[in-house]
Formats: structure tokens, C-alpha cells, sequence
């Protein structure tokens, strides 16, 4: 079995964003990351959705922050989708972690 993938057609990019399913290596690289990162907060990729950042929809999809920025969030909000529909052990996992504090 192939890890999962799902297309977005994404009109105001003119291409179609690819979300894939992280491994687990991936995942903690990722995560570990995001602490790394945490002295460069971007108010709006960590706030903007709630329980998913422009960090996670870089590392699960080939989107850019550069083509995250030019979009509306109603746009955003399909990319996320399929994020959370090909990442549901992370996104299960993150809700875990959040329950602990």
C-alpha cells in the first residue's frame, strides 16, 4: 500500500496542491520543528485555523508560504481538508496532546 495522497484544485494558483500522508519519521522531524520555530511565530499561520498551522499545510502538502499568503481562506480551508483527511493519525494525535495541557 502507497501512502495516501489527495489532489486540490486550486484555481487562483492555477495548479493543483498535492496533500500527502507524512510518515512517521516526518512527523517528528515536523513537530520538533515547531518547537525550533517557536521564536518566529507567524500570528496568522499558527491562529488564523484552528488545530492546523501554515507550518503543518507546508510539511503535508506542496503548497508554499509564498502561495498560502496569496490565498483567501475560504481557499485554504480544501487544502486543509485534504490535509486532515490523509493525516488523520497526526491530526488524532495533535488533539491528544492538546487534551494534556
Amino acid at each position: 500500500m502507497s501512502r495516501l495522497t489527495r489532489d486540490v484544485q486550486v484555481d487562483v494558483l492555477g495548479r493543483r496542491i498535492t496533500a500527502r500522508e507524512l510518515d512517521v519519521s516526518e512527523i517528528r522531524a515536523h513537530l520538533a520543528g515547531a518547537g525550533a520555530a517557536a521564536a518566529e511565530v507567524d500570528a496568522v499561520g499558527v491562529l488564523l485555523f484552528d488545530g492546523v498551522s501554515f507550518a503543518d499545510l507546508t510539511a503535508m502538502s506542496d503548497v508554499t508560504l509564498d502561495e498560502l499568503g496569496r490565498l483567501a481562506p475560504s481557499e485554504i480551508k480544501d487544502i486543509i481538508a485534504a490535509c486532515r483527511e490523509v493525516n488523520a493519525d497526526f491530526f488524532a494525535m495533535m488533539a491528544r496532546l492538546a487534551k494534556l495541557g
